[in-house]
């Protein structure tokens, strides 16, 4: 029961944070303290002689106090109004031209909801000292003029904060700047993958060969995004189990689908059924921290987006293969497993990584698909498949060498039936002669060819 109602609290509070409100209300919230405390302690004699001293008096008469506090007050409502307005323009820009799936990542940056919060509180904090213009205080109407300055000096920080603004969401929408930011994510995800205990494919084969292993149905419906580790961890040492995650990060599930499996049968311990089920998350938003494999799939959705007819973007696309190029080397790195021990160093979870193979596949093959007419873009597509094989053939990764032989028989197949214009097909020969040399060498089959027919002059 604690277990499950922790990980409701984290998935509430990913929630949350993830959320354009949280800092908002958060620096909202602040100023709104600032402004009790400061109409509290403002008339104390202490605080009265420090103002008497720094010369805080200039506001002489009610009239001129609520003047400048409705002006703050005018003036910034008008500039949140325009904020909000750009963000909904760079949502909707966003949506069109690149992808759905990195919005979350643009609405939910801290910056631009700590600058929200600042003018909401600097509304807030003129709003609560107005009130106090003109109230009594030891038998005298007094004037605030200790919150009148701070007010003063927060609306001086509205316009800076407005022209930060200004500048950060037009950053923001440069698809550069966001391929550029989800590769970081990216590229940082495998590398903090690396980190835990990794073992090759050959230590699940027990999995196989081991009768008493018993599959758990998924009770959720959905994608799969998180997996609590150190909690599950903690249960399966508590129970003394072992686990295996049958579905990739990122698979769809259904009710009833086979989605893990543990060594001993769990039919007459149903609370621990449901704690195993609570460990892990299901949702729709896809963001790039919780797993390398988003990262992938947000690179290619915007390299497919840039070359639909309404967008016709090719350079964009040229350059996300270019960044899926270093991923895809880096991902070489990786097994196709990760294992994460318990105590005592007892392998308790074994979770299944999308291999090589799937990741090429998933990436490749829509742009390949919609940009099978553009030839700078297929000429990329070889590029990335010739280094990848470098690569591959250094680290000795035969089965990944299989699976880039085959997506080169099926770029070579595509660009044979859509590219007609013989310098186009003997541009794109030049990229498959090599892949061709690099394959030939390492699996010693001269015969294997899988160049375009070009026409000659006689």
């Amino acid at each position: 029961m604690i277990q499950e109602i922790q990980n409701f609290i984290l998935k509430k509070a990913k929630n949350v944070l993830n959320s354009i409100a949280f800092y908002s209300s958060v620096v909202a919230l602040s100023y709104m303290v600032l402004a009790i405390v400061v109409r509290n302690v403002e008339y104390l004699e202490m605080v009265k002689g420090y103002k008497k001293t720094l010369g805080i008096d200039f506001v002489n008469s009610e009239e001129n106090a609520r003047l400048i506090l409705g002006g703050l007050v005018g003036g910034i409502i008008s500039l949140m109004v325009f904020s909000f307005s750009m963000v909904m323009v760079v949502i909707n820009r966003t949506m069109a031209t690149l992808s759905p799936r990195v919005v979350p990542g643009i609405i939910t940056k801290k910056s631009h909801q700590i600058v929200l919060g600042y003018y909401i509180g600097t509304i807030v904090f003129c709003l609560i000292t107005i009130t106090g213009v003109g109230e009594e205080f030891d038998g005298k109407a007094v004037i605030p003029d200790l919150g009148v300055l701070i007010a003063l000096f927060s609306g001086i920080g509205c316009l800076v904060m407005f022209v930060y603004f200004i500048h950060s969401i037009s950053q923001s929408i440069q698809v550069d700047n966001i391929l550029n930011g989800i590769y970081r994510t990216t590229l940082n995800g495998m590398q903090k993958a690396k980190e835990g205990e990794k073992l090759p494919e050959s230590v699940f084969k027990h999995e196989k060969e081991d009768e008493e292993w018993v599959r758990v149905y998924a009770a959720q419906v959905g994608y799969l995004k998180k997996v609590h580790t150190k909690a599950l961890c903690d249960l399966l040492d508590e129970h003394d189990l072992k686990l295996s995650v049958l579905i990739r990060m990122g698979d769809f599930t259904v009710k009833g689908f086979p989605f893990v499996k543990v060594n001993r049968s769990l039919e007459e311990d149903e609370s621990l059924q449901d704690k195993i089920q609570s460990s892990f998350e299901f949702y729709q938003e896809e963001f790039t921290q919780d797993h390398y494999r988003f990262g992938f799939r947000q690179i290619t959705e915007i390299a497919v987006k840039a070359l639909s007819p309404g967008i016709n973007d090719p350079g964009t696309a040229v350059k996300a293969i270019d960044l899926l190029t270093i991923l895809f080397i880096e991902r070489l790195s990786l097994f196709d497993f990760t294992v994460t021990k318990g105590k005592e160093d007892v392998p308790r979870l074994f979770v299944r990584e999308p291999t090589f193979g799937e990741l090429l596949y998933e990436c490749i093959t829509p742009i390949r698909k919609y940009g099978r007419e553009d030839t700078l873009v297929m000429a990329t597509i070889l590029k990335l498949l010739e280094d990848l094989t470098i690569v591959s053939i250094n680290k000795a990764k035969q089965e990944e060498i299989l699976e880039l032989e085959k997506l080169a028989k099926s770029v070579s197949s595509e660009a044979d039936r859509y590219l007609i214009n013989q310098l186009d097909r003997a541009k794109i020969n030049e990229y498959l002669s090599n892949i061709e040399r690099l394959l030939q060498n390492q699996n010693g089959n001269k015969s294997f060819s899988i160049q375009l027919e070009v026409e000659t002059d006689d």
